[in-house]
């Protein structure tokens, strides 16, 4: 049986530097998990777009 997709868009959203509590416990940061159930290897690319610049990437793992 397979879950999951082929495609994601994963929403991030802006955290301002005031917007987190005392450091380091608290530090705002953005994560992106992928956990492959298949038998197969996954082929992952991931490109990240920002507001105000051009995106990077796409980076690829295997």
């Amino acid at each position: 049986m397979q879950i999951g997709r082929k495609q994601w868009a994963i929403a991030e959203g802006y955290i301002p530097a005031n917007s987190h509590g005392p450091s380091p416990e608290m530090t705002s940061h953005e994560t992106a998990c992928v956990l492959n159930t298949g038998d197969a290897d996954a082929n992952v690319s991931i490109t990240i777009y920002f507001t105000d610049r051009e995106p990077v990437g796409p980076y690829h793992i295997v």
